[in-house]
């Protein structure tokens, strides 16, 4: 239906003013004077909120023929509203809002929840019972569906005072509408819902509204946890939305299906919003049947979906990208050049199309997904053959290469950002996001991905999503990169910092505070990371390709043990070289966190970073630790004294990390020069690849002695800490089984579940008095707690149990591997299937373990592979 104005009306009638509201209406209002009188009375009331803008318009009805107006398609006409809500509604809707609702919150945005349903839509094919779906809802006119009374309802409910709430209402409640009949005015009513799109304040009070189907929806699956979408991760999804763009993520089983599709009804009941069927539609996992996925499309009504699901306008792809999945966006480049008179542009022109309008157009897939380079060359072509005129037909000749034209204005080139390094550069944004944001994404990524490891030395696993292969590809260089960049400061200092230690050397020393002067040559010759040097020694130039920038050799030359004073690396007038080296705060952050990481403990003397374990004659990275750190805290010196940069630790630790980086990409240093130090290397996210020797070994459960009895144990814990359980079994010396018991232990660790399950088995045994007791278990971790004679806070209790038991009954304690425990890593691992604790004997027993331990009594060895350094 068209909104229309009718041009025969007067102008005064056309834009009447707040005066002139009461006679407008009774002029052309047909219901006579007391409905006048009602607006009037309206218009006094309205006196109390501020003033607004108003439009009026006539919905024109002689195209629908004989019929009535649908009141739905009235909900279309103007509301008044007031512009400086939006303000006042912004600083509360993100903390009512939930974590699904990206649209229009402050602070979430789009890519979010386009990053968020790739990882899922990643998940669709994880093997669980009764499979995933994804439902994809289409919201028919949602905006316009919208009733007055449920928003009203829902603010209240949020805590929205009285006085917020009728002032929300004389805004969105005050709008009016006149229908023309044939031509003339057929009177003024009002609309009983709806929200004019376009007005500032409509997308809060919307989402607000639709906060109701997040709230509901969430309730649904805490009430029936089987339906969720199975991940592998304990993070929960069950929805997305922006704005009115909804998917639902639930198990693909029918039960689920039928309980989802009861909600939608409730919630269509409940607030006339209605859901297009016909545009709806689902997306299960390969391992749905087809039988059940025409169950599922007669239970919803919808449609199956084709692949990709095309989600805010990206294409959701978790296989290969192929180019036929961009088409449309090289299709929307085309349409461009039909509305432009190519004829007429010149080339500064089309240079400025193509900075300001076509390399835009990308941008919004380029941040949210990785298009494969075949795509990416057919957009610059297309941009290049814009660029020469030659589009369509019209062939011309292109006098300059693509790639040269997109170089900087200072080599040559028009300045045009190639697209390889936006997606580069978006990717780094992406990296970004993860570590420094809290949305629900990064959350996922994190507890999906990282655990409790660090993400800057997590590995890449095979089956990561391609968003996360995308992000860890370009992390080593995102985590190098630092924050200031002030005054050229760059992510390795070179000539920079060693600048204005030139300008104040004048003659090549620095000027003195006294007289007396003495140098210190501190030389570095580094051959052990150089392959060995002919008989000579080496050469300069051998020297400069492993040295910092400009200088391999550090030379100092200090007069009374004293230097010009720097401003930050001391607080003293005259500074010491032993205070700007090593007493600083700056260098002691520097020291510290280099000696942490390679384990050095006295980082002041040389020796102890020579003293590694590691240390051969092919030489360690430890040994030019040391010399960097002079370097870099020397360049950050007089970049403080002459430049005017405050030093901070973390930048310089970040420019020794670069230059380790660079080294290792260039070749200088080796795989070689980091044996035993690999994880220094994996804490600075340098990929070190040492060859490694894979052996094989042979394992066997030994019987016990004449008269002892064997305890095995082992403890379990799904998460570290997580839900915990431990398996204990005791055999005699003939290997039969004699009792065998297992327990869930709630919430713990990995040692807690190991020292439990030792405690529980002695108290087994020394309740049906077995003795003397051989207790094996696979934790070192846990015997050497046993053994040693200190104790741990944590799990005092259990030690002193534990100790107390050993010692009375002569427990005698070794180690097994963990495939010769095998009978224990049974019981425990079986133990989350049964409730509380269970002691077995005889009958009891399942014949799974029995034939383990009939394996183990014939003595059948276990293999182990193992592999280590070589």
């Amino acid at each position: 239906m068209a909104v229309a104005k009718n041009s025969s009306i007067s102008g005064d009638l056309k834009k009447p003013t707040d005066g002139a509201v009461p006679r407008f209406f009774g002029l052309n209002f047909r219901g006579g004077g007391d409905e006048g009188q009602k607006i009037k009375q309206r218009k006094q009331e309205d006196e109390k909120t501020p003033q607004r803008n108003e439009g009026w318009g006539w919905v024109d009805a002689s195209k629908l023929g004989q019929g009535w107006v649908d009141e739905t398609e009235l909900g279309l006409g103007w509301v008044k509203t007031e512009i400086n809500d939006r303000k006042r509604m912004t600083s509360v809707i993100g903390k009512v809002i939930s974590p699904a609702q990206s649209g229009f919150v402050p602070g979430r945005l789009i890519s979010d929840n386009i990053l968020m349903a790739q990882e899922l839509d990643h998940k669709l094919n994880y093997h669980t019972r009764g499979g995933n779906l994804i439902l994809k809802l289409d919201m028919a006119k949602a905006y316009d569906r919208v009733q007055w009374g449920v928003l009203f309802r829902v603010m209240a409910a949020f805590g929205f005072s009285e006085s917020v709430i009728a002032f929300i209402r004389r805004c969105v409640t005050s709008s009016w509408f006149s229908v023309l009949v044939n031509g003339q005015l057929s009177g003024f009513f009002r609309s009983q819902r709806g929200l004019r799109q376009g007005d500032p304040i409509s997308p809060f009070l919307f989402i607000l509204a639709a906060e109701l189907f997040s709230r509901g929806i969430e309730a649904l699956f805490a009430a029936y946890p089987g339906m969720a979408y199975a991940t592998g991760c304990d993070m929960r999804v069950s929805h997305l939305a922006y704005a009115d763009d909804v998917v639902i993520f639930l198990n693909g089983s029918l039960d689920c299906v039928r309980r989802g599709k009861g909600f939608l009804d409730r919630y269509e009941a409940q607030t006339g919003q209605a859901i297009n069927a016909g545009k709806s539609s689902f997306f299960p996992s390969r391992c749905i049947s087809d039988r059940r996925r025409q169950q599922i499309a007669a239970v919803t009504g919808f449609g199956l979906g084709e692949r990709p699901m095309l989600y805010l306008g990206v294409p959701i792809i978790s296989g290969n990208k192929r180019t036929v999945h961009f088409a449309p966006l090289l299709a929307k480049i085309q349409r461009k050049f039909q509305g432009w008179n190519l004829s007429r542009l010149s080339h500064g022109g089309r240079l400025m199309l193509i900075q300001s309008v076509l390399s835009s157009l990308p941008v919004y897939l380029l941040q949210v997904t990785q298009p494969p380079l075949e795509v990416l060359k057919k957009l610059e072509g297309v941009f290049a053959s814009f660029f020469w005129s030659s589009v369509g037909h019209d062939r011309k000749v292109h006098w300059v290469a693509w790639k040269d034209i997109c170089r900087p204005k200072q080599e040559g080139g028009l300045g045009i950002r190639r697209l390889s390094e936006v997606g580069a550069a978006l990717s780094m944004k992406l990296w970004f996001r993860f570590r420094e944001q809290s949305t629900q994404w990064a959350r996922f990524l994190r507890r999906s991905y990282c655990g409790t490891v660090d993400p800057g030395v997590v590995t890449l696993r095979s089956n990561a999503s391609p968003s996360w292969r995308r992000m860890i590809q370009t992390r080593a260089v995102a985590e190098g990169m630092t924050g200031d960049t002030s005054e050229g400061a760059a992510l390795i200092s070179g000539g920079g910092g060693d600048r204005g230690s030139a300008e104040a050397r004048g003659g090549g020393c620095y000027a003195v505070a006294t007289h007396q002067r003495w140098a210190i040559y501190y030389e570095v010759c580094l051959g052990g990371l150089q392959d060995p040097a002919p008989e000579g020694g080496c050469s300069d130039s051998d020297l400069e390709q492993t040295s910092p920038p400009h200088h391999f050799r550090v030379q100092l030359e200090v007069l009374s043990e004293t230097t010009p004073s720097g401003r930050d690396l001391t607080a003293a007038a005259v500074e010491s070289w032993e205070h700007l080296f090593y007493g600083s705060l700056v260098a002691g952050d520097v020291w510290g966190h280099f000696g942490h990481l390679f384990g050095v403990g006295s980082w002041r003397a040389m020796e102890s970073w020579r003293a590694g374990t590691a240390w051969s004659s092919t030489g360690s990275v430890r040994e030019i630790i040391p010399l960097l750190i002079f370097w870099f805290l020397w360049t950050a010196r007089n970049d403080s004294k002459h430049r005017g940069l405050r030093p901070e630790g973390q930048k310089i630790i970040r420019q020794i990390t670069q230059y380790l980086r660079v080294g290792m990409a260039s070749g200088i240093i080796k795989p070689r020069h980091w044996r035993g130090a690999i994880s220094a290397a994996q804490a600075m996210v340098i990929q070190v690849r040492i060859r490694t020797l894979h052996t094989i070994s042979v394992v066997h459960w030994r019987r016990p002695d004449d008269g002892w009895f064997k305890l095995n144990t082992d403890g379990s814990s799904r998460g570290n800490p997580g839900e915990s359980a431990y398996g204990a079994i005791v055999r005699d010396h003939s290997g039969q089984v004699v009792v065998a018991r297992q327990g869930v232990l709630g919430e713990g660790s990995n040692i807690r579940a190991e020292l439990m399950a030792i405690l529980r088995g002695l108290e087994l045994c020394v309740d049906r008095q077995l003795s003397p007791i051989w207790l094996e278990s696979d934790s070192l971790v846990a015997l050497h707690i046993i053994r040693s004679p200190g104790i741990s806070w944590e799990f005092r209790e259990e030690i002193l149990r534990i100790r107390r038991l050993v010692r009375q009954h002569g427990v005698r304690c070794t180690h097994i591997y963990r495939e010769g425990n095998a009978a224990a890593d049974f019981l425990a691992n079986q133990a989350y299937q049964v409730e509380g604790e269970r002691v077995m004997e005889g009958q009891e027993i399942d014949g799974l373990l029995l034939g383990i331990c009939r394996m183990d009594r014939l003595g059948l060895p276990y293999i182990r592979s193992s592999c280590k350094p070589g």
